[in-house]
């Protein structure tokens, strides 16, 4: 009597300290043991529901009892084997969670049935029931998103009913027990699985994998732009496939690219514009199609800026840079070359200023766009020394000789004007205005002062006041 208190004390404490689970327990196909023949495969499969399972495995044994002549029970519940005596067994099957558990939560918990196994039949199998077997060897490959369509296959049996009696079946797909597995598969990734095939009494039953391929998908998001007779190269890529075909299914490519069977999209393009079109991707009967677009440009270029004529002190009439060809705002750089004086405004792409040196410099300038791409130019600047008379006096001339001298000057932009601002010269004496030559024949003696002035191309003047002396003509 105490000895039955405590049990139940025990049974009541260890309710309370359970978690609340699904109960360990057999399913109701465990209960349905087929019939076996003598001298023929039986298989049966013991299964499991509650407890950890069926995310940690169960675990069979026989408690007491004895199975049939030639048969034996695996751990994973599966009974199989060839009976070799007709009668009926009974025995008892214990049931338990794994243990010890693979993984911390689980408490291992054990239930225990008894069953019963009927052979019947002599040694040899009746010549009309043949061994029922799967003559299925494998599973074609599927694809998220696909239709899937196969037929298992089985020898020896009449009314063939088939079922999926263990492990993962591809989410989306279904087997009816015609044994046609059909369907749209949901999710990527390999499941194995067991199929069983009844016939009355008979059992076969097979493992299978069904490999699913992920979605077939072109995957290249946009196509850069590409600029004429500048190479052009472009990989397109889709997942989900093996044996990859690409191809063009509507529209043009651009003129001068061409696309691979790999999907490799390549050449120079000859013509700028916007051209859409279509790829598609195949692996087998699956395809993918998506529309690019590839926006050609006229290569980026500067045009040659026209740059005045340029001297010391003067100030520069701005020299304006202008980029063709390209897209968005230019960015515009001055890599080295800049006059003493001068300046290169980026933002405007001006070169202004007023030159402090002579010589002739060469500005090497830059523009990108907004797609990255640049162009160079050379730009030539050449300034001419300040404009100066150096002529500071004039020779003496003589009544009825013939007198030349050129004032000289230095630096200046040609065109050069020369005239007499004040004074005169001598009659008979001119002057060339074009070149500041002086000539002619003097008729009177005297002195002359005059004030002379140079005015150049690009407004600057200078002055200096001279004398002219001529003597006397000599006699003899």
């Amino acid at each position: 009597m105490r000895f039955a208190r405590l049990l139940i004390l025990a049974t009541v404490v260890a309710l309370v300290a359970t978690p609340t689970a699904f109960a360990l327990r057999f399913t109701d196909d465990s209960y349905l043991t087929p019939q076996g023949v003598v001298g023929q495969p039986y298989t049966h499969w013991f299964q499991g529901a509650g407890g950890c399972g069926p995310a940690l495995p169960y675990q069979f044994r026989i408690l007491s009892g004895s199975l049939p002549q030639g048969l034996s029970l695996a751990t994973d519940g599966l009974v199989s084997g060839t009976p070799t005596q007709g009668g009926s067994w009974s025995f008892w099957v214990e049931l338990s969670d794994q243990d010890p558990p693979s993984a911390s939560w689980c408490v291992p918990a054990k239930s225990q049935r008894e069953f019963t196994i009927t052979i019947v039949g002599s040694s040899a199998p009746p010549p009309s029931l043949p061994p029922l077997t799967i003559t299925t060897s494998s599973a074609p490959t599927a694809a998220v998103g696909a239709a899937y369509s196969f037929g298992l296959t089985a020898e020896g049996g009449g009314a063939q009913s088939w079922s999926v009696i263990a492990g993962t079946f591809p989410p989306g797909l279904s087997l009816k027990s015609s044994g046609a597995i059909t369907g749209t598969p949901t999710t990527a990734g390999d499941f194995t699985f067991t199929v069983q095939v009844k016939d009355g009494a008979r059992v076969s039953s097979k493992q299978l994998t069904i490999t699913v391929l992920p979605a077939l998908t072109v995957v290249t998001p946009a196509a850069p732009p590409g600029t004429v007779g500048v190479a052009y190269s472009l990989a397109l890529t889709a997942t989900g496939g093996a044996a990859q075909s690409w191809t063009v299914s509507a529209g043009s490519l651009p003129p001068g690219l061409t696309l691979s069977s790999a999907g490799a999209l390549s050449g120079t393009p000859t013509t700028a514009g916007e051209f859409t079109f279509t790829v598609q991707v195949k692996d087998g009967a699956r395809a993918s199609s998506k529309q690019l677009t590839i926006a050609v440009r006229n290569p980026l270029a500067i045009a040659a800026p026209i740059v005045p004529k340029a001297e010391v002190g003067v100030e520069l009439k701005p020299v304006k840079l202008v980029a063709t060809g390209g897209t968005g705002a230019y960015t515009w750089k001055l890599e080295r070359g800049v006059p003493p004086g001068l300046n290169f405004d980026p933002a405007t792409a001006e070169l202004t200023g007023t030159p402090t040196a002579s010589g002739r410099f060469t500005l090497k300038l830059s523009a990108a766009d907004g797609e990255d791409r640049s162009a160079r130019v050379d730009v030539v600047v050449t300034i001419s020394p300040a404009l100066t008379i150096r002529t500071k006096q004039l020779r003496a001339a003589r009544v009825s000789r013939f007198y030349s001298a050129t004032m000289a000057r230095r630096g200046g932009v040609r065109p050069l004007t020369w005239r007499v601002v004040a004074g005169r010269f001598p009659v008979g004496i001119r002057l060339d205005r074009a070149t500041g030559r002086i000539a002619g024949i003097p008729r009177h003696a005297g002195k002359f002062a005059l004030t002379v002035e140079i005015r150049d191309a690009l407004g600057v003047t200078q002055r200096a006041t001279l004398e002219l002396r001529v003597l006397k003509a000599t006699k003899g």
